[in-house]
């Protein structure tokens, strides 16, 4: 079984745009640059003078860390992993980025599992999701989907959306 996880601080190994997407050759060009179209890269790199062979230094230093989340997210996409840890990996990016990644990671990866650890609350986001597990001092206290638990009197859900809602 294939897993990937994807982390708040993401890691690239040195080498170059290409390696980093497909460090064992097993795509072309034209499915690289797709899959960097879909995470929103794909005219970043086109600007470099060396595209896809442009550098990429130790852990990714040369990019910021929203780039190299992105990049992260578009190695999954040529992964296809069947399971898919997001461990507030679109933190560093917009809140309407963020959507439109996990909207573009569910078409993407139809076959994964995708667990998304988030701490930036947004009904957008949330939208996106099937279950929502909410957790208090590493316990789980609820586990439906977000409209179950929306629709619940006095959930901890609901009181962690609204007081999202308040401080947007």
């Amino acid at each position: 079984m294939t897993s990937l996880i994807i982390l708040l601080d993401p890691f690239l190994f040195s080498g170059t745009i290409r390696t980093s997407l497909d460090f064992d050759s097993s795509f072309d060009d034209e499915v690289i640059w797709h899959a960097l179209e879909l995470v929103g890269l794909k005219t970043f790199i086109s600007q470099q003078d060396q595209k896809l062979d442009t550098p990429v230094t130790q852990n990714g230093a040369n990019y910021s860390v929203g780039q190299r989340q992105l990049l992260c997210l578009a190695a999954a996409i040529l992964r296809q992993p069947k399971i898919l840890l997001l461990d507030e990996a679109t933190a560093s990016i917009d809140v309407g980025s963020d959507v439109h990644i996990q909207q573009t990671m569910r078409a993407n990866c139809p076959r994964a599992t995708i667990l998304s650890v988030m701490h930036r609350l947004g009904d957008r986001i949330i939208e996106e999701c099937d279950k929502v597990l909410v957790m208090e001092q590493g316990v789980a206290v609820e586990f439906a989907s977000p409209r179950e638990l929306l629709a619940r009197p006095g959930s901890m859900f609901g009181r962690l959306m609204d007081a999202a809602k308040s401080n947007s």
